[in-house]
């Protein structure tokens, strides 16, 4: 075989093995991150009584361990894994103003068999760990505390996990209740608004 045709040989292997090397390379680095862990979650405060009804009424008092709730508020958060991937043990804490005291609450629809693997901790006056010995994908915990005071600022949510994205949305909306919106939409928009809104949820 001449030279000259052994050299073009040689180059044309050289360009597919770098092809094939850089398909490969492309796709596991694709594959990493469409498989990485996500969340998000949303969160809310709604005062449970104003404090002109509480002051109105001298006999009704709100207390928690001896502490009298002055402005008892409910703190709403949810946390959705928005990923394809379960997220075990993420180490969320939800921290709130210096001055206001947070009450471990309740967890909303619980999945069954949840109950003991889902959990609140207090771990100070001001901040609570939220405890999720792990999250599947499309799941969500909808967690639930109690305030002394409505607070100014809101409240802070921290989840520090390696490789973990963390967003806060207006809303973590859920399949059901997309469908109950969906239902209400007459014809075409409705077809519409599905295509669209089942696309943002998966």
């Amino acid at each position: 075989m001449p030279i000259e045709q052994k050299i073009a040989l040689a180059s044309l292997i050289a360009s597919v093995l770098i092809g094939v090397i850089s398909w490969v390379v492309s796709a596991r680095v694709a594959r990493k991150s469409f498989s990485s862990p996500k969340l998000h979650y949303h969160m809310s405060m709604s005062p449970l009584l104003s404090k002109s009804s509480l002051s109105a009424t001298n006999s009704l008092k709100i207390e928690f361990d001896g502490v009298r709730l002055t402005e008892p508020t409910l703190l709403s958060v949810d946390i959705k894994n928005v990923g394809d991937v379960a997220i075990e043990n993420p180490p969320i804490e939800i921290e709130v103003t210096k001055g206001a005291y947070i009450i471990p609450g309740y967890f909303e629809n619980v999945p069954t068999g949840y109950d003991d693997i889902w959990t609140i901790e207090r771990t100070d006056a001001d901040s609570c760990a939220i405890h999720l010995a792990h999250i599947n994908p499309k799941q969500i915990a909808k967690v639930r505390f109690f305030l002394d005071e409505n607070p100014k600022e809101d409240a802070v949510f921290k989840c520090p996990m390696k490789d973990l994205t963390v967003k806060r949305v207006a809303s973590v909306i859920t399949a059901e209740s997309a469908e109950v919106i969906l239902n209400a939409l007459p014809g075409l928009a409705g077809v519409a608004a599905r295509i669209i809104l089942r696309r943002r949820i998966s």
